[in-house]
């Protein structure tokens, strides 16, 4: 990609085009702890909406099924 490109892209240098400078940063930074990219891409959370509703439903669907017994009481 020679112009316009973005992070997401490869720009990984932040000069607009995917070149090979771009992989010498990727192959640098490869399998290592550390990051150039750290503090500029962020990582959505998921909404608390989100978090309640599926909750919600792992506690209803990981209870037992339970038999109701009818006991005639004389």
């Amino acid at each position: 990609m020679a112009s316009n490109a973005t992070l997401s892209d490869g720009d990984l240098n932040g000069n607009k085009d995917v070149n090979g400078a771009d992989f010498l940063v990727w192959q640098k930074y490869f399998g290592t702890n550390s990051s150039p990219l750290s503090s500029s891409i962020a990582v959505p959370e998921p909404s608390p909406f989100f978090l309640s509703i599926s909750t919600m439903a792992l506690f209803i669907l990981s209870r037992p099924l339970r038999r109701k017994s009818f006991r005639y009481v004389l």
